[in-house]
């Protein structure tokens, strides 16, 4: 899931979500200087506020900050609904 910009469709702010029997993780890219992965078990907005977001003339750090939160949120939601349709 990610969030591109309109004019050049680079994407602002990407994740990706795993959901297993493991437990749930989620990965982020495009908010800092590499990619990485949110600690379990932590909200991903608290996570997010650890992290040193970067900001640009395409989007701003507290913008990007924002579309993390929400990209990550839909693909948790996302790999969620999906593990439970392969239960079923």
């Amino acid at each position: 899931m990610s969030v591109e910009h309109p004019a050049s469709g680079y994407a602002l702010a990407g994740a990706a979500a795993l959901v297993g029997p493991a437990g749930e993780s989620v990965a982020l890219t495009g908010i800092a200087g590499a990619p990485f992965l949110l600690p379990e078990g932590v909200d991903s907005e608290a996570a997010l506020a650890e992290v040193d977001v970067l900001g640009d003339h395409f989007a701003s750090a507290e913008y990007r900050g924002h579309l993390a939160a929400v990209v990550s949120r839909r693909a948790l939601e996302t790999a969620r609904s999906r593990a439970t349709e392969d239960v079923q």
